[in-house]
């Protein structure tokens, strides 16, 4: 598995995602970053991991969220999987992203009620839930 680790420390609301996963790649990100992501993930040969590490504020949290729902979406390379990985998160509510939502806790309904409490796990947990999950087609 390859592993690419995104910073986001200092990601502003006007992040585009998408262009970022490319750039890390060294891939041109063309007129339309998420349709050149699409192309690029169908030659994955082994899985790639975009391991996303602490975006700072809510609205950023917020951007990275709604753009990981749509690449989710439109993305659907089995080789293509990430981690958002948030060290003092704030409250997050999943209902305005459906797809991220199912796939961060399938079977869930994160439309009402509380944010998705977040907990640390150590890294055989980490890997039991990762195995777990069902593979992409």
């Amino acid at each position: 598995m390859d592993v690419q680790l995104l910073t986001a420390d200092s990601w502003t609301e006007d992040i585009d995602l998408a262009r970022e996963i490319l750039r890390y790649g060294s891939l041109p990100a063309g007129a339309d970053p998420l349709l050149t992501l699409e192309d690029e993930s169908q030659s994955l040969s082994r899985p790639l991991l975009d391991v996303i590490d602490s975006p700072q504020s809510r609205a950023v949290v917020d951007k990275v969220c709604r753009q990981l729902d749509g690449t989710l979406r439109q993305v659907l390379s089995g080789n293509l999987r990430f981690l958002l990985v948030l060290r003092t998160p704030p409250d997050i509510e999943l209902a305005p992203y459906p797809v991220l939502s199912a796939a961060v806790m399938p079977g869930q309904d994160h439309g009402a009620g509380p944010p998705l409490p977040l907990d640390r796990w150590d890294a055989g947990t980490a890997r039991d839930v990762w195995n777990a999950q069902p593979a992409r087609e």
